[in-house]
């Protein structure tokens, strides 16, 4: 577990890839990391999990925020170089 999470350097221990491998922590930098069933975690990554959880965002489901529905959509556009107007009657 602890080295799917942080990776290891190269032959660390006995099947280890000889070049090593990056963890989910660097893979997803700048990312998001999703981490469920922490109950079935070892108690020493229970304890890492609770100190690194510094910041939890609550973010309402989209059905409570209806009127963030179309600027979530132009933000993709806009990540895929695909501007759409804003008043496009689809997005409303």
């Amino acid at each position: 577990m602890e080295s799917e999470l942080f990776g290891y350097e190269e032959s660390v221990f006995t099947c280890a890839s000889r070049w090593g491998k990056s963890g989910l922590f660097e893979l997803a930098h700048g990312g998001t990391i999703f981490l469920d069933e922490l109950s079935t975690m070892p108690l020493d990554l229970q304890d890492l999990y609770f100190r690194l959880n510094v910041l939890q965002l609550k973010v309402p489901p989209l059905r409570e925020r209806q009127e963030d529905i179309s600027l979530i959509i132009q933000a993709f556009c806009y990540k895929a170089f695909c501007p759409i107007e804003s008043n496009n009657k689809a997005t409303k």
